[in-house]
């Protein structure tokens, strides 16, 4: 890699509520080279006021209209990326200070891909305990476990290496794969490498909200069997 950079690429729609949250968790990273790239939906909020508080933070901020196609603003973000590492982040998902350390220690093992467990914010099961969002060391052929077995691969504990994106042509931004294109993704770059990396660390912290199809789809029953047809022909 001709460059450390990690491009950290947040796309974002009314979050006011949360970017804040969001920023403060990549403001005490302990691993500082990296640049924030933020798309916004115009938001119609005070998601661009707080974020123009952090002026001292390595923040790019773009305003596009995705037409409520999330892949599109991470895509877009994707191709402003100086760095040749991509980290993803959704606006109300946040991390705890090691995450870009931990993982960029892994990429500098040999791997392509990393992810990790994250915490499910602001919910707890019946016993009072906190949920995860556990992943899992994935069986090779990595392709065939993906389609078999579901998705254990959080958008927001994802670091990759941004050559691989752009050999599988980016996320898929059709309406068919809307709210389901993070699983695309991993099958199809699973094809190009089999370099994974499961932390089993939790190392970030993920918005419970059922509003959004990024958010209901994990909670969903029967999910992966309705949509894993179509991911791997896409």
């Amino acid at each position: 890699m001709s460059n450390n950079i990690i491009s950290i690429i947040i796309p974002t729609f009314n979050q006011g509520n949360y970017i804040k949250r969001c920023l403060d968790s990549i403001k005490s990273q302990t691993y500082k080279n990296y640049e924030i790239i933020i798309i916004d939906k115009y938001s119609t909020d005070n998601t661009k006021i707080i974020i123009d508080e952090y002026k001292f933070l390595p923040i790019r901020f773009f305003q596009i209209e995705n037409s409520g196609i999330i892949a599109n603003s991470r895509n877009f973000g994707i191709k402003k990326a100086n760095g040749e590492i991509i980290a993803f982040l959704d606006s109300d998902d946040y991390w705890v200070p090691s995450k870009l350390e931990k993982c960029y220690e892994k990429i500098l093992d040999g791997n392509d891909l990393i992810f990790h467990n994250l915490e499910i914010s602001g919910q707890k099961n019946k016993l009072n305990r906190k949920i995860t969002l556990k992943g899992r060391k994935l069986q090779k052929p990595y392709f065939k476990d993906l389609i078999i077995n579901g998705n254990p691969i959080s958008n927001s504990s994802v670091m990759v290496k941004k050559k691989f994106l752009f050999d599988v042509n980016l996320i898929n931004e059709e309406k068919k794969m809307n709210a389901a294109e993070d699983y695309n993704l991993w099958i199809k770059i699973s094809k190009k490498t089999e370099k994974f990396c499961f932390i089993n660390e939790t190392l970030g912290y993920y918005q419970f909200n059922l509003h959004g199809a990024s958010r209901k789809k994990k909670y969903e029953p029967h999910y992966y069997e309705r949509y894993k047809r179509v991911f791997f022909i896409s």
